[in-house]
C-alpha cells in the first residue's frame, strides 16, 4: 500500500504539473477554459473502456447473479445495487485523471469555495453518463448472444464483441480529435477552440455542462450548468434502468450453463503422460483463464491492453512520424531505460499471479488432494502470471523495433 501511495502521488504531482504548462500556453491565445471539456471527455473514454470490463464482470459473470436472479426482485433494483458498485470502481480512474487537472485549473485560475464544492459534486456523478452508455451497449449486445446449445460460449463471444467495440470507438474518436493533423492545423483548432469541444460533447451528451459548472462557479450560470448536468446523469440512469429491465434478464439467462467436450479415461492417461506435472499445471492454469469469461477479460486481455492501446494512440492521433524520430534518435540506455519502465507497468497491470488463489473459489480445496507438491503449484501459477506479462513485453518490444528503436548503448 505504501508503494503503490508513493506511485500515485508521483503520478499525481506529475499531472498537475503538465497541466500548469497546458494551462500557461493556452492562456496565451485566450483558450485556457479549453482545458476542462477536454479532460471530462478524455475521464469519460477511460470510464466507458474500463466500465466495459466491469459492467460484463458483475453484471454478467458474478458468482451471486444465479442467487440474485432467483430472488423475487426486479431487474432495475438489481441492476441499481450493481451501478453503484461499478461507479465506485470508476472514482479511481477518476482519481488518475479528472483530480489533478481539476486541482492544477483551480490554482491557476484562482478560484473560490465554490468551485471546490462543484468539483466535488461533479466528481461524485461524472462516470454515470460514460457508464450509463457502456452498460446499455453491453445489455443489448449480450442480448442477442444468449442463443444456442453452449450459451457460455456465446456469452463469451459477446464480452469480446463489445470490448472490440469499445476499443473501436476510441480509434474513431482519437482519429476525429488529432489524427492526421498538420501542426498549422493543430494551432487553428485549439485557438477556434470548437472541433474538440463539440467532438467530446457529441459523444458523451451532457458533459460540456460539467466543465462550464466549473469555469463560470462564480456565477448563475455555474448552477445552471450544474443542474443541467445532473439531469443528463439522472436521464443516463434512466435510459440505463429502462434498457435493463426489458432486456437484461433475457441476457443473463442461461450465464452458468456450459457444455464440455468428453474424453475417454484412457485418452486422458495417454494425453499426461507426454508432459511434466507442472506443464500439465500451467497448462490447467491457461485453460482455465480462456475458458472463463471473466478471467479472460481480467487477466488475458487487460494485460494485451495496454500495449494494444499505445498502438492505436500512435497510428491514429498522427505522432507516428514523431515516435519514429524518437526512437531512432533516443540514446540508447534512455531507450532501455523506458522499456524497462514500460515492462514494469505491463507486469504489474497483470492481475493473472495476484489472482491465483481467489480464482481457484470453492474449488480451492481440490488443490489439496492433487498429487503435486503445493510449492509446485505455486510455482505453476506464478509462471502462467509470467508468460502472460512477457506476451505484453514482446508485443511492445517488436513494435518498437518495427519503428526502428535503437537499443545500442
Amino acid at each position: 500500500p505504501l508503494v503503490l501511495g508513493l506511485s500515485f502521488a508521483v503520478f499525481g504531482v506529475m499531472m498537475v504539473m503538465l497541466t500548469f504548462e497546458i494551462f500557461d500556453a493556452l492562456d496565451s491565445v485566450n483558450q485556457a477554459d479549453i482545458i476542462l471539456p477536454l479532460v471530462f471527455g478524455a475521464t469519460c473514454i477511460m470510464v466507458f473502456i474500463f466500465g466495459v470490463f466491469y459492467v460484463v464482470s458483475t453484471m454478467y459473470h458474478a458468482k451471486d447473479i444465479e442467487l440474485l436472479a432467483s430472488l423475487p426482485i426486479r431487474p432495475y433494483q438489481m441492476l441499481s445495487a450493481k451501478f453503484i458498485t461499478l461507479v465506485v470502481y470508476e472514482y479511481i480512474m477518476e482519481a488518475f485523471i479528472l483530480v489533478p487537472v481539476m486541482v492544477a485549473f483551480g490554482v491557476k485560475s484562482g478560484v473560490g469555495v465554490t468551485y471546490i464544492v462543484y468539483c466535488i459534486i461533479l466528481l461524485a456523478i461524472t462516470p454515470i453518463i460514460a457508464l450509463s452508455i457502456a452498460s446499455v451497449l453491453v445489455m443489448v449486445v449480450m442480448r442477442f448472444t444468449s442463443f444456442g446449445k453452449n450459451k457460455q460460449v456465446f456469452k463469451f463471444v459477446g464480452s469480446i464483441l463489445v470490448v472490440g467495440i469499445a476499443i473501436g470507438l476510441n480509434i474513431g474518436l482519437q482519429a476525429l480529435t488529432g489524427g492526421n493533423r498538420s501542426e498549422e492545423q493543430l494551432v487553428q483548432m485549439i485557438e477556434s477552440g470548437t472541433s474538440l469541444v463539440s467532438t467530446v460533447s457529441n459523444v458523451f451528451p451532457g458533459i460540456i455542462f460539467a466543465s462550464r459548472a466549473l469555469i463560470n462557479s462564480a456565477s448563475i450560470s455555474g448552477v445552471i450548468n450544474l443542474a443541467l448536468f445532473v439531469l443528463c446523469s439522472a436521464g443516463g440512469i434512466a435510459a440505463f434502468l429502462g434498457v435493463g429491465q426489458l432486456v437484461y434478464t433475457k441476457g443473463v439467462a442461461g450465464v452458468t450453463e456450459s457444455s464440455a467436450k468428453r474424453k475417454g479415461v484412457s485418452d486422458l492417461g495417454k494425453e499426461a503422460a507426454r508432459i511434466s506435472a507442472t506443464l500439465s499445471y500451467i497448462r490447467k492454469e491457461f485453460r482455465l483463464l480462456v475458458r472463463s469469461p471473466i478471467a479472460f477479460l481480467n487477466c488475458v486481455m487487460m494485460n494485451l491492453i495496454w500495449p494494444a492501446i499505445l498502438v492505436v494512440m500512435m497510428f491514429t492521433s498522427g505522432s507516428l512520424e514523431m515516435v519514429k524520430t524518437l526512437l531512432v534518435t533516443m540514446d540508447g540506455g534512455l531507450m532501455i531505460a523506458i522499456l524497462v519502465g514500460m515492462s514494469a507497468f505491463v507486469s504489474s497491470s497483470n492481475a493473472t499471479a495476484s489472482t491465483a488463489i481467489s480464482r481457484e473459489g470453492k474449488q480451492l480445496y481440490v488443490t489439496k488432494y492433487i498429487p503435486l507438491d503445493m510449492s509446485k503449484q505455486l510455482i505453476a501459477k506464478i509462471l502462467t502470471g509470467y508468460f502472460l506479462s512477457v506476451i505484453g513485453i514482446v508485443i511492445i518490444v517488436i513494435v518498437g523495433i518495427v519503428l526502428g528503436m535503437n537499443v545500442g548503448v
